[in-house]
């Protein structure tokens, strides 16, 4: 029996480490520039900040680099809000004005949401010069950031701390990146396709359960029937053997 605990156990770890490998992998890239977040990426979060990672493989210092936020991320939702202004680097923002629609369609929504707040608690007169305000902000939205000034040196990497809010709907989001080195050299990543020999950094905002969610299932579903099996297997035996005995006990009757 101990065999056969060791046996479920040792192949439902097994399933977990092949699962959480095919995981590992799709999350995973060569050493180009990619966005990296800690925590899972769910539809509508308002506040998520990843980390743009940058490495450096040839034998000059990179000098500047660039990022942009597609269209589809941001017909989606999708938002840039706020750069990190790294020690030694300067930060440059280029905005455009943002479709009718979509600003109409935000200004609605703060409104809704100043209204639940007025309901329960009148806005100072600062408040509402700070609500104008952020009204105008909403008029463009980020397009791109670029930081430059600083240095990456040879086998070198850097991180920046970009804040966005998500798009609504789960889906991929490309992002192409401009990496420019000291001897002018400009690489530009910006492959969508798989297998892309210099792909775009790239974000998957994931359903309520994701692949990794799938992964922990499947493997622990894996587990409880390599277990849950042998163990009714051995009680079906041992209610065998326990019947066996009792009845050769009963001592035969009397003619």
């Amino acid at each position: 029996m101990k065999i056969k605990w060791f046996h479920a156990a040792a192949v439902g770890t097994f399933v977990w480490t092949l699962l959480s490998g095919i995981v590992f992998f799709q999350g995973s890239a060569w050493a180009h520039i990619r966005l990296r977040s800690d925590q899972p990426l769910r539809p509508g979060s308002s506040s998520v900040t990843l980390r743009l990672v940058v490495p450096n493989e040839r034998h000059v210092e990179v000098t500047r680099i660039s990022l942009e936020v597609p269209e589809a991320f941001r017909m989606e939702g999708g938002r840039l809000r706020s750069v990190e202004h790294p020690a030694g680097w300067e930060v440059r923002i280029e905005k455009q004005d943002k479709p009718e629609e979509i600003y109409r369609r935000e200004l609605e929504r703060r409104a809704g949401r100043r209204a639940g707040r007025e309901a329960q608690t009148a806005m100072t007169e600062e408040e509402r010069q700070e609500e104008e305000i952020q009204n105008e902000l909403l008029k463009q939205w980020i397009t791109k950031v670029s930081f430059e000034g600083g240095s990456i040196p040879p086998d070198g990497s850097k991180q920046f701390l970009l804040t966005f809010q998500l798009p609504d709907e789960p889906g991929k989001y490309f992002f192409p990146a401009l990496q420019v080195f000291a001897d002018g050299t400009e690489i530009s990543w910006s492959g969508v396709v798989e297998g892309a020999e210099r792909p775009a950094a790239a974000i998957v905002i994931e359903r309520q359960y994701g692949l990794p969610h799938l992964a922990f299932l499947v493997a622990a579903l894996a587990l409880l029937i390599l277990v849950v099996k042998p163990h009714k297997r051995f009680k079906k035996q041992r209610n065998g053997q326990s019947s066996s005995a009792a009845t050769s006990s009963v001592p035969a009757e009397k003619n």
